[in-house]
């Protein structure tokens, strides 16, 4: 079955960011955690929403831990990479 050629540039994309974020997390954890410092912003969703409209701090969990987050990340990036190329 043939994908589009937009799907494809999405997933390669995204593989490719999330290559970058975890060699930031592997590498350098303080400049991983300025990053997420920086680009955590919450958008104010609908009223309807408002019981989901929660933000939950995962950072105090994630950034101590920043060199295995980011070595889970690459794993991740090979193992769907890996897939996507051999599909």
């Amino acid at each position: 079955m043939p994908t589009s050629h937009f799907f494809d540039l999405c997933c390669v994309s995204g593989l490719v960011f999330s290559a970058v974020m975890g060699v930031i997390a592997t590498c350098s954890p303080r400049l991983f955690g300025t990053f997420a410092g920086r680009s955590s912003r919450w958008v104010d969703s609908q009223k309807y929403l408002a019981v989901l409209d929660k933000p939950f701090n995962f950072d105090h969990r994630i950034l101590p831990h920043s060199r295995v987050f980011g070595c889970l990340i690459l794993a991740s990036v090979s193992v769907l990479s890996y897939v996507f190329i051999h599909r």
